[in-house]
């Protein structure tokens, strides 16, 4: 988790990865996202997927969670 905010996004969804690119600048990690999904039934399953993927690769880099302050703390 220790970065820069830099960030690297490509999901075909064009909202989706300017908010992606925004959730890590202002977390200060970098990310590098690049994803193709089924783009032509709907973008559900691409968000819903990268959800998953992104929540669980963060829950492992917390680990404990032992020295994390809330955000402004």
């Amino acid at each position: 988790l220790d970065g820069e905010g830099k960030s690297e996004i490509s999901t075909g969804i064009g909202f989706f990865d300017h908010m992606l690119t925004l959730f890590a600048f202002h977390g200060g990690f970098d990310l590098i996202v690049k994803c193709e999904g089924d783009l032509e039934v709907d973008t559900h399953h691409t968000v819903e997927d990268l959800g998953i993927a992104l929540g669980t690769c963060l829950k492992e880099a917390l680990g404990n969670k032992l020295g994390i302050k809330r955000y402004g703390a």
